[in-house]
């Protein structure tokens, strides 16, 4: 991501949050509440969705056999979760939730206008969302996020606690549609922060719209065929306006960014999703839509991201992301 210096000289993420905002954050002890508020039957959901190593990962810290059938992992995510402090429920919540996680996660490539036109769930100003898989994402609808609101106010609040990439978009989505099991103190803490983030991008919306709002947004512009006509508008201003490709070095940095990202979930779709797919055709079976998804989705990344950094450097688009 962009880096910018603060008052005190501390380098942040410009588009995340600040360490100071994180920080105002910690006393309403968001995750923890979050945590006591997800049935089993939504736990269950989720761990269903989580891919071969992340299910590893999280059995592994749950200390539980990987092949423990979801709804028992669910129930120790549970359990753990009763006793954990706010940070390590945190943790917990993000590891038990990757899969939504991710999917919030796909905010955190966006420009500074991009994410604002966003949060506002802005349709003429979407179009730019046909160069990202967060497309996809919208378009399946607020369960991708999570299956069911009580899951979505826990992604978001593990997200905002430990400044994970996406955690601009997931303060946001919490301030549009606050939890009904928060206090007047725990809301006004998530407004104020909001607040503070607003004073150092004013380009965001102060009054942003709930995920579900923009999930109806986009779904509404796939039906019509409009976001493509928007993409394509939006290159041919840009093929006319040579300037308009952003070099910088904030850009650079936000892009070296991105393809760290991208080869951790290229590896993760490699010893995971791929592994699966081989023993499935060995074996006869029909193939895992998953797994499949999976693959479909980190190549759409790959190619999204190796042709902004084509654009960004003057270069040809490279079709490799150097994994060794």
């Amino acid at each position: 991501m962009a880096e910018n210096a603060g008052d005190d000289g501390e380098e942040f993420d410009y588009f995340e949050l600040t360490e100071d905002e994180q920080r105002a954050l910690r006393p309403a002890r968001l995750a923890k509440a979050a945590a006591g508020h997800l049935s089993l039957r939504d736990l269950t959901a989720e761990v269903r969705r989580l891919s071969q190593p992340d299910t590893v990962r999280l059995t592994r810290a749950l200390k539980k056999n990987a092949n423990s059938p979801a709804p028992a992992v669910a129930q120790g995510v549970r359990s753990a979760l009763a006793r954990l402090n706010t940070d390590r429920a945190a943790t917990t919540l993000h590891d038990a939730l990757h899969y939504a996680v991710l999917a919030a996660c796909g905010t955190s490539g966006l420009d500074i206008n991009e994410l604002a036109a966003l949060l506002a769930a802005n349709g003429p100003q979407l179009g730019f969302l046909a160069n990202y898989p967060l497309r996809d994402s919208l378009a399946a609808g607020p369960r991708e996020f999570g299956v069911s609101a009580s899951i979505r106010a826990a992604v978001w609040s593990s997200m905002i606690c430990s400044g994970h990439a996406g955690a601009i978009a997931a303060l946001a989505w919490l301030v549009a549609e606050s939890p009904e099991f928060w206090s007047d103190e725990q809301r006004d803490t998530v407004g104020a922060v909001w607040a503070r983030v607003c004073e150092r991008l004013p380009e965001l919306p102060a009054r942003p719209k709930s995920l579900e709002t923009l999930c109806e947004v986009v779904t509404d512009l796939e039906r019509s065929g409009e976001i493509d006509s928007l993409a394509a508008a939006a290159r041919t201003a840009s093929a006319g306006d040579a300037g308009s490709v952003d070099s910088s070095p904030e850009r650079l940095a936000q892009l070296a960014e991105q393809v760290r990202a991208l080869q951790e979930n290229y590896g993760d779709v490699r010893d995971g999703a791929l592994t699966e797919l081989s023993a499935d055709m060995t074996s006869g079976r029909i193939l895992s839509s998953t797994a499949v998804e999976a693959v479909v989705r980190i190549r759409s990344e790959m190619v999204t991201t190796l042709t902004a950094v084509a654009a960004a450097t003057a270069s040809p688009v490279a079709d490799t992301l150097d994994l060794k």
